[in-house]
């Protein structure tokens, strides 16, 4: 197992982004809404299932809200 596979290259993310400085990749990727953590030197690191795990929370959400069937105040016992 490369745990290696599991990230983003540096060519990646900066093809994704579209950025090349760092700070600028950071402000691009927060406004894309990708989530990441800066390593040591600051540089982001993003998951390469970043697009599955946010897909993911927002389906469970859905789910969530659907399960329970809205009432007014006045018919709830």
């Amino acid at each position: 197992m490369n745990i290696y596979e599991d990230f983003l290259s540096k060519p990646e993310i900066e093809f994704l982004t579209g950025r090349k400085n760092k700070s600028l990749i950071i402000e691009q990727l927060n406004t894309m809404g990708i989530p990441f953590k800066e390593n040591a030197n600051g540089y982001p690191i993003v998951r390469r299932d970043y697009d599955k795990s946010k897909s993911r929370s927002t389906t469970q959400e859905v789910q969530s809200h659907e399960e329970i069937p809205w009432k007014p105040a006045v018919l709830q016992v």
